[in-house]
């Protein structure tokens, strides 16, 4: 990982775990990301309950805006923060 980049949060509660909608639009997130030079990875941790977070990663605050741009069809809530190593 980078010493010095950017994050995205983004967090959901899904009704149902095997949920196939939030499924495809996990895949169209990370396709649409991956096309940006600056990306560097994604993760995601879901709990039984259905409580869940994404989190990519990025070298810049201009690439995320990139990909915003790129998937401003999306509905969603994230947050966004800068992080430097100390």
């Amino acid at each position: 990982m980078e010493s010095n980049y950017c994050a995205i949060t983004f967090s959901s509660t899904l009704s149902d775990i095997g949920d196939l909608k939030y499924l495809e639009f996990s895949k169209e997130i990370l396709e649409n990301a991956i096309y940006i030079k600056e990306f560097i990875g994604i993760e995601s941790y879901r709990e039984n309950s259905g409580k869940g977070v994404t989190i990519s990663y990025w070298k810049t605050l201009a690439s995320i805006q990139e990909w915003r741009e790129h998937s401003a069809y999306f509905n969603y809530n994230i947050k966004i923060c800068e992080v430097k190593k100390i």
